[in-house]
């Protein structure tokens, strides 16, 4: 039986993640130091202006967070994945990552990949916004010839 992406990320993905995060963000170019990965850039790359090693901070205690030090900011490593590689799909970053890991891609149906898209495009931005336009359209509509007739007395 296929897993659900969010059990497959929370079970097998992210536990596997801490071993891997130079070559999961490479830009960010993390060292092992003390214990926990360092960064001297922001999470989103820029480089930082005072030369700390510690910038950008991944703990053993959650090894699937980045921590901006100066931001006082985190990030979900998988999320920060996509952004930085332009990955829209979290399915694609899955396979990804798992490339990266070693380990199998989760089987999914293709029912499975369809309804997480229509939820993933229903809480995007764009599905908020056309949900919203989609709600007021007849309040809209009932309210225009009310538009008119104020225009016309004013």
């Amino acid at each position: 039986m296929a897993k659900d992406i969010t059990t497959f990320i929370n079970e097998e993905l992210k536990p596997r993640l801490w071993d891997y995060i130079p070559n999961i963000l490479p830009e960010l170019d993390f060292q092992l130091i003390r214990g926990k990965w360092c960064s001297r850039k922001h999470y989103d790359g820029t480089e930082a202006t005072h030369p700390r090693q510690d910038k950008s901070v991944i703990t053993p205690n959650y090894p699937h967070r980045v921590y901006d030090n100066s931001r006082q900011d985190s990030k979900d490593v998988i999320t920060l994945y996509m952004e930085l590689n332009r990955i829209g799909e979290v399915w694609e970053a899955v396979r990804q990552l798992c490339s990266i890991v070693g380990i199998a891609e989760p089987e999914y149906t293709e029912e499975q990949r369809e309804h997480h898209l229509n939820w993933g495009s229903i809480f995007s931005k764009k599905g908020l916004i056309t949900a919203g336009l989609m709600l007021a359209a007849p309040l809209l509509i009932k309210a225009i010839p009310k538009v008119i007739e104020f225009v016309k007395n004013a």
